[in-house]
């Protein structure tokens, strides 16, 4: 840069013509240069006097607009952490609420399974129409409703808490079902979580109500298959179990919607 430049910058600074990093970093190449130094005390006197407004510390006036500069910065880096942090707190609270209600899913599917439906067989099995002509276990509108719920954990807590959710999630899937389906359940419960958890990454930054409905779908579709597979070793009744979990996917795709844009307005971000 030739020298004719360097003045034409600093006479652009002088008249207030510069932009925030053109006069930082022209503050920062006048500490260790002389001549800019001079040039600066140059143009400011200049200026100042043609205003009335002579003042003769000019070198102390690049250490008043470094100081203001940097006086901006903190305030602006403090005024960010002051806003990040209830933001961070609700995001927090929201998500254990969420991991909750995945967690009470599970158990509560296995009850409901056994004790509430539309018509319950001798073995205890109760059933719900889903489509007319069409039944599923009870437990379907929970497990549905479970895959929603993971995927809302994952965007409060973060990937972390959403895989630690998935493993306790697996092993309570174990422990509290029927002593012929543990192996079913887990299994089922374990990979269909982490299948809907592979489809959700890559989508819910820029389309969350895809990205729920898509990898809940995907979800539900592996566990209805799994465990039919494992557990009856057919595939007879998947249509009434994937249309059963489906309507609550469906059901609460809205409430996605609304949440998105609640998020957008107040700045709440993804963990």
């Amino acid at each position: 840069m030739t020298s004719k430049e360097r003045l034409e910058r600093v006479s652009a600074a002088v008249d207030g013509e510069a932009s925030e990093a053109e006069l930082r970093q022209l503050l920062e190449e006048s500490g260790d240069d002389p001549e800019l130094r001079a040039a600066w005390a140059r143009y400011h006197s200049i200026g100042a006097a043609m205003r009335g407004e002579w003042r003769p510390d000019t070198e102390s006036l690049r250490e008043r607009v470094w100081n203001s500069l940097q006086s901006e910065a903190s305030s602006d880096t403090d005024a960010g952490f002051e806003f990040e942090r209830p933001m961070r707190s609700r995001r927090q609270m929201e998500g254990f609420a969420y991991l909750a209600g995945f967690i009470l899913s599970i158990p509560i599917a296995n009850w409901m399974i056994g004790n509430v439906g539309s018509a319950c067989a001798a073995n205890g099995l109760c059933v719900i129409p889903v489509l007319p002509g069409v039944l599923a276990p009870s437990s379907v509108l929970l497990v549905g409703l479970a895959f929603v719920l993971r995927d809302l954990v994952q965007r409060r807590l973060g990937m972390q808490w959403a895989i630690a959710a998935i493993l306790f999630g697996a092993a309570l899937s174990a422990l509290v079902a029927p002593p012929t389906l543990v192996i079913a359940s887990a299994t089922a419960f374990l990979f269909s979580e982490m299948a809907d958890l592979l489809v959700y990454t890559p989508l819910q930054r820029r389309r969350l109500v895809f990205a729920v409905f898509l990898s809940s779908m995907v979800g539900l579709t592996v566990d209805s298959m799994l465990f039919l597979g494992l557990a009856f070793g057919s595939l007879e009744f998947l249509a009434g179990q994937i249309i059963g979990k489906s309507w609550m996917v469906v059901l609460v795709l809205p409430l996605i919607a609304m949440l998105r844009r609640r998020d957008d307005r107040i700045g709440l971000a993804p963990a």
